[in-house]
């Protein structure tokens, strides 16, 4: 046999042993290849919210048919994400149903709806508080 061929059999033979992808006791697991070695063989499960507990959203729901090409958007202050120069698009989550929603933190925050972030809705800015939901129906 080649020393070469002698040298990986002693350096196969010292390799640690691969432990599980559950990070317990050594098990035996498929030889890899060089370049997957370096990859970690243990997975790391982050912890995630307990599921009985909800963060706080503040939740604003659009009852219209804007039309097929249109889109809604949400302009306002109190909040960092809005302002009155330039809207927020809102999601279409359903027939005739848009929704904006955030997890930020505020007091209370003013805001209106525009079709395509042009037209306002009529009317008098609505307003509400953190945590809170709204459903409205505006009127173009």
């Amino acid at each position: 046999m080649s020393s070469m061929k002698k040298e990986m059999k002693q350096h196969a033979a010292t390799e640690m042993p691969q432990k599980s992808a559950s990070c317990g006791a050594a098990s035996p697991m498929p030889k890899q290849n060089k370049s997957s070695a370096s990859e970690p063989h243990c997975a790391i499960e982050v912890p995630s919210k307990s599921k009985g507990t909800k963060a706080a959203k503040t939740k604003v729901v659009a009852h219209i048919d804007c039309g097929f090409t249109n889109n809604l958007f949400i302009r306002g202050e109190g909040i960092s994400s809005l302002s009155w120069e330039k809207g927020v698009q809102m999601k279409n989550i359903g027939p005739n149903e848009w929704l904006w929603e955030s997890d930020r933190p505020f007091s209370t925050m003013q805001f209106k709806v525009l079709v395509n972030d042009s037209w306002y809705e009529q009317g008098n800015n609505h307003t509400v508080a953190f945590g809170q939901e709204v459903d409205l129906s505006p009127q173009f």
